[in-house]
């Protein structure tokens, strides 16, 4: 696969998943990236999209995407939110408006922050432009394979929603 160059990806197993695989991904641009991006029209949406609808009014340098929790309705969620991209900002010396989340899994339950706060050196450690397929696998719940598609200058990731709505996914 040809990626486009300047962005760099990891992946880490955080905990958030009861098996330890990897779910933790992260993309980082070297440069202020244009970003596009649809969200759902339900009146109820987990706290990343709650977070990100606001982060992607402009350009952006990462994404920092969970699996294994969903972050959604539940009492914490936007402050895990904050806190994740706090220390993610931090660790990539840009602000956390510049970073869009993105959280999959299991609806209802509360996302440790600590988690993914305690994995981000891992995870900012493993940066590299050759781990494009670790950040895509990191990302899957249920879905059976990878999804990943190139052209020059564009690389996308995609996970299935297909149990909620089939028309609809994250990428």
């Amino acid at each position: 696969m040809k990626l486009p160059a300047g962005f760099r990806y990891s992946s880490t197993f955080a905990g958030i998943r009861k098996v330890a695989k990897d779910d933790l991904a992260l993309i980082v641009s070297e440069t202020p990236a244009s970003c596009a991006a649809v969200f759902t029209k339900n009146r109820v949406a987990a706290a990343p999209v709650e977070v990100a609808r606001k982060n992607a009014r402009g350009r952006v340098r990462a994404i920092l995407a969970n699996a294994g929790n969903a972050n959604c309705a539940t009492r914490t969620g936007v402050a895990v939110v904050e806190a994740c991209l706090e220390s993610a900002g931090d660790a990539l010396g840009i602000r956390p408006q510049e970073i869009l989340p993105a959280s999959t899994g299991v609806i209802g339950v509360e996302l440790d922050a600590r988690l993914i706060v305690d994995a981000m050196p891992r995870l900012v450690a493993g940066l590299s432009a050759d781990r494009f397929e670790d950040a895509a696998k990191a990302i899957l719940t249920t879905d059976t394979r990878m999804k990943t598609a190139s052209a020059p200058g564009l690389a996308g990731m995609t996970k299935g929603s297909g149990m909620i709505h089939p028309q609809m996914a994250t990428t």
